[in-house]
């Protein structure tokens, strides 16, 4: 009697095993293999036939799932390999959110790791094959590997393609880059380096912004879109080359806002004018040095709003416009140079003050009251003891 009982509660354990087990594969493969799907080391690829596609027959990835195990050993997954192919029919695309780790089966977003996201760290890097040439929107996104490579034939990085890569250290970009359009490194807070290539031509709004950049060196030929690079917090530098002469320099709208750690930005030389749109570096609390002003023609609203390190400024001679606000909250600034001899420039200022709740200024009324200003002759320092109303005013030896 007690064999027939520990052989039957030996058969329960058995079965109660097999049904965990089975529970487990159930949830480690969202996926069955058909004629449409296949699945290599936990690659999920469908076969598609799209006519406004070429090659018109082939297969996408579509998804990425690791086992418990893989994600709970860090000597396993180091790398996810994509195929070229599966049977005669090409892989040319990874669909959109492929790699998203931050999502649920039902699509629903989940709170992650104290890191802020679910990807793994372990995986180390993705290998592209050559036959794919699409990327999606959110391709990577969240996606825990720390290193890649961008094929040769890829000119274009998507939009939000590695979006909150957390662990992510190192792009290498093989072809000639044009674009990298919007949210494309977002929230990639360790990616530390990044080389802007002559062939960029523009970037898309937020593309960097809360990244890991220490440094940022582009070309005065590469168009920017609002907050490209704001809110980065390990920014120390940024530096523009003339790539093309006489072309102009445009800083978009917040394109460096917030990066608290900034302290030093050069313009080039011989381009055709450096305009600063609203808000280009407010908020940049240890901005100290500001290089090769003389070409500025443009200052916008709030464009050094809250620099509080900036002690030293100097309006060029062939300055157009400055807003009003343009070096608002700056507590340190004790010298200013206004080099140039417009007698419009501050009664201009004043008419966009006028309408709002600061009343009629310039941006020399707002600025500390023992700022001292150089100006060029006495028609300029007249200018600024009467309609400015600032008395520490002298003529530039």
């Amino acid at each position: 009697m007690k064999k027939r009982l520990l052989f039957l509660c030996a058969l329960i354990a058995l079965l109660c095993a097999f049904c965990f087990s089975a529970g487990a594969i159930k949830e480690d493969r969202p996926y069955k293999e058909n004629k449409w799907i296949k699945i290599i080391d936990h690659v999920v690829y469908e076969y598609r036939n799209s006519p406004n596609q070429r090659p018109k027959k082939h297969y996408a990835v579509i998804d990425y799932f690791d086992t418990d195990e893989a994600a709970n050993d860090p000597k396993i997954a180091k790398t996810v390999k994509i195929v070229d192919k599966i049977g005669k029919f090409p892989v040319t695309e990874i669909d959109v959110s492929v790699f998203d780790e931050w999502m649920d089966a039902t699509g629903d977003w989940v709170d992650g790791t104290a890191d802020g996201g679910c990807a793994s760290p372990y995986t180390k890097r993705i290998v592209l094959p050559d036959s794919v040439t699409r990327l999606n929107t959110y391709a990577f996104a969240g996606f825990g590997f720390s290193s890649f490579t961008l094929p040769e034939h890829f000119t274009v990085i998507p939009e939000s393609t590695f979006e909150g890569c957390r662990y992510l250290r190192k792009i290498e970009i093989q072809g000639q880059l044009t674009e990298i359009r919007a949210g494309a490194f977002k929230d990639c807070v360790h990616l530390k380096a990044f080389t802007f290539p002559s062939s960029l031509k523009r970037i898309g709004g937020g593309a960097f912004r809360n990244t890991g950049l220490h440094k940022v060196s582009l070309s005065n030929k590469t168009l920017c879109d609002s907050f490209a690079f704001a809110d980065c917090g390990s920014l120390t530098k940024v530096s523009f080359r003339t790539d093309a002469a006489q072309s102009g320099l445009a800083v978009s709208e917040g394109q460096f806002m917030g990066c608290s750690f900034l302290q030093t930005v050069v313009f080039p030389k011989n381009v055709g004018g450096i305009y600063l749109c609203d808000e280009a570096f407010r908020d940049c609390l240890n901005l100290k040095t500001v290089k090769n002003v003389s070409e500025l023609k443009r200052i916008g609203f709030c464009a050094f709003e809250r620099c509080w390190s900036l002690r030293m400024f100097t309006i060029p001679a062939g300055i157009e416009y400055v807003h009003p606000f343009a070096v608002l909250s700056c507590p340190a600034l004790t010298t200013l140079y206004l080099n140039s001899e417009n007698p419009d420039l501050l009664r201009d200022c004043q008419k966009i003050t006028a309408e709002t709740s600061f009343g009629e200024g310039n941006f020399i009324d707002y600025l500390r009251n023992d700022c001292m200003i150089y100006v060029q002759n006495e028609d300029m320092l007249r200018m600024v003891q009467e309609e400015a109303l600032h008395s520490k005013a002298e003529i530039a030896a």
